[in-house]
């Protein structure tokens, strides 16, 4: 025999939380009263629902990061419609993204994948971290996910310690993620003014925080400090002023053609 019952309140469609009414008809008696809430596509409307939350959790020697992407979404992607009803009944739902340092733990092979596609990209690792997302409804046991159906934005401040000094004209940070032993290199924003990495993702594993230093360049020289250029001189030794010299060769031409007229007129006196 089927159970046959009528449904009160569940025609609604703006954000907020309701409760439905079931009433049983025929040969079934009684009412169940369910309550469920609308997703909004705000914060304020999920809010609305209960205590529902999402933040991103650093340990002390990795980045501080914070989400881009709205509560709103966030939850949208995460959260059943059981335990949004269990929200709006008085429960908690805790969602966050957790960043560890594992510098000293990742496993040799996923840092080995990790490491050659640094080299190939020609940067440098400053740290291996592990980056996974979690969530907690009430007091009922943790859960991992693993992978989200669109890519969530998550914003990462590097710390002190990690930034370029005086030596360095710049650093670059980026990410590189090994997830299931795919390793793909992400795409990033830096801001080098604010320290600030940016990125997006629906997979949540290893990543490696990457660098790129770009050395102070040599200072260049100052508008009329040009080189000296010592003059070179030849080997060989020259005397004399060379137009005294021509003067001199001219005279001597001159008398010996002044000889060889006289030497002539002489010849010609003793003929005669």
């Amino acid at each position: 025999m089927d159970v046959t019952y009528n449904v009160d309140g569940n025609e609604v469609t703006s954000p907020g939380r309701y409760y439905m009414t079931l009433s049983g008809t025929s040969n079934f008696s009684g009412t169940k009263v369910i309550h469920f809430g609308v997703l909004g596509d705000t914060d304020d409307d999920i809010k609305s629902l209960g205590d529902i939350t999402a933040e991103v959790k650093s340990d002390d020697t990795s980045c501080e990061g914070e989400f881009v992407t709205s509560l709103a979404d966030i939850v949208k992607q995460t959260v059943t419609a059981d335990e949004i009803s269990n929200a709006v009944m008085g429960g908690r739902i805790r969602i966050w993204v957790s960043i560890t340092d594992i510098s000293k733990t990742i496993s040799a092979d996923s840092k080995k994948a990790l490491d050659s596609a640094a080299k190939e990209n020609e940067c440098d690792v400053a740290q291996y971290n592990d980056i996974s997302m979690y969530k907690q409804v009430g007091s009922t046991a943790v859960q991992q996910i693993s992978q989200t159906s669109t890519p969530v934005e998550i914003m990462l401040t590097i710390p002190e310690n990690m930034r370029p000094d005086k030596t360095l004209e710049s650093r670059t940070f980026g990410l590189i993620r090994n997830h299931e032993d795919e390793v793909e290199v992400m795409p990033t924003t830096y801001n080098s003014e604010k320290f600030v990495l940016d990125f997006a993702t629906d997979k949540f594993s290893d990543y490696a925080l990457t660098k790129v230093d770009v050395a102070h360049k040599d200072d260049p020289e100052e508008p009329g400090d040009e080189p000296t250029i010592e003059p070179q001189t030849d080997s060989s030794a020259k005397t004399g002023d060379v137009t005294t010299m021509c003067l001199y060769g001219m005279l001597i031409l001159a008398g010996l053609f002044g000889l060889a007229i006289c030497s002539l007129a002489r010849r010609k006196s003793k003929r005669n």
